[in-house]
């Protein structure tokens, strides 16, 4: 349930293809959304990133938080 940006509201549609609308991006991902989105930065300069490109696994996140 991708949440999306549309009309100053965060919005995700169920399986059930039930529309709902948040003010927050935080209550669109506490009620269940999926926010694909994540900030990285490379070399200082931030983007967006879809997070299920960055194919992280546990050892990984592990090895990052040492650093």
């Amino acid at each position: 349930m991708k949440i999306y940006f549309k009309r100053g509201t965060y919005r995700f549609r169920d399986s059930n293809k039930t529309q709902h609308k948040f003010a927050t991006l935080q209550e669109a991902v506490d009620a269940g959304g999926i926010d694909e989105t994540s900030e990285v930065k490379v070399s200082g300069i931030p983007y967006r990133v879809h997070s299920s490109k960055l194919n992280l696994t546990t050892e990984s996140v592990e090895e990052i938080g040492d650093n």
